[in-house]
């Protein structure tokens, strides 16, 4: 009996491998990666912004120096590749390119240059979601694309390859969702690192959208705007240091999860009488005190008092009879 039962197990074992291969190799051929993302505390869903069409952004030239970089345009699929007519209507430079979930196109702001298309990043393995600010879950979320083609300088733009002995990085796009009450047209893409450095073959992109906040904070329909809003468009989404997780922060006057219902907040309301209730106990119980403590000082004096008067009455006694 025991033989048998380790033979079925053994089978069930291999049919859950082959079934985990298949929904990896369907992953994998799809190009699409989930958009669901969580910590304690906080839960994201991107899902949204995946069904829509892909983003198109400019970057490359920076402001703040006298130089004009070479300035490029990039389309960005969400958790997913672009499509093929959906690459071709980008630019023909991307005709024949394998699927990818960035690509970028230039440069086109140099006369005369050729227009070239390069993969900036893929829905591989590779692909990650983290936090935007670890000690604020609230703010949003990040979407790492990497893996695209090789650039042909060094991340500090040093030249790479051949004799140089320097190894030339892949491109890569950082997506930065940013937690917004609406959804707000994305930023130009900038060749930065987390910390706003300059950083050579690596894109960030800020995306503001109300689909970067944690599901903790709801969206409820807004009669005012007409229109569903983040926390029914009366109140903030934050994190909650006290209890570890996101809320929606209500404005005087809303209550609920979704501070869509009209109303004091219960919580906040029996906290401050439990407050006002300790207060007035310790305080009660400091006048009892107090009280105690002179009725003690009181005591001590009469009985003072009346050892001096007594003493003073044994001293003439004795005073007399001398």
């Amino acid at each position: 009996m025991r033989f048998g039962l380790i033979k079925i197990n053994t089978i069930m074992i291999q049919r859950l491998i082959a079934l985990s291969a298949l929904a990896a190799a369907s992953v994998s051929a799809s190009g699409d990666i989930s958009c669901k993302f969580e910590v304690s505390g906080a839960h994201f869903d991107l899902t949204e912004l995946s069904k829509r069409a892909p983003i198109v952004v400019t970057g490359g030239d920076l402001d703040w120096t006298k130089e004009e970089e070479e300035e490029y345009k990039y389309q960005v699929g969400i958790c997913r590749n672009v499509a093929s007519t959906e690459m071709t209507s980008f630019s023909s430079a991307c005709e024949g390119k394998d699927a990818a979930a960035v690509y970028q196109v230039g440069p086109t702001n140099l006369a005369g240059t050729a227009q070239n298309c390069h993969v900036a990043g893929l829905t591989t393995s590779g692909a990650r979601f983290q936090l935007t600010d670890p000690t604020n879950p609230a703010h949003g979320v990040k979407l790492s694309y990497t893996n695209g083609e090789t650039c042909h300088h060094t991340r500090d733009f040093k030249a790479c390859g051949g004799q140089t002995g320097l190894v030339c990085p892949q491109r890569e796009t950082d997506l930065y969702f940013v937690c917004k009450d609406t959804d707000v047209t994305p930023g130009d893409a900038a060749e930065v690192d987390n910390l706003g450095q300059i950083t050579h073959c690596k894109y960030s992109i800020e995306i503001q959208t109300m689909h970067a906040c944690p599901q903790e904070c709801g969206l409820s329909f807004n009669d005012e705007r007409n229109e569903l809003a983040l926390c029914a468009g009366h109140g903030l989404c934050g994190w909650d240091q006290s209890n570890k997780k996101a809320k929606c922060f209500c404005d005087d006057g809303y209550t609920g999860t979704d501070c869509s219902k009209k109303g004091s907040s219960t919580s906040s309301s029996g906290g401050v009488k439990g407050l006002v209730i300790l207060l007035l106990l310790l305080t009660m119980g400091l006048i009892g005190v107090i009280v105690f403590m002179a009725k003690q000082v009181r005591a001590y004096r009469n009985d003072a008092t009346n050892y001096m008067q007594i003493r003073g009455q044994e001293l003439s006694e004795q005073m007399s009879t001398i």
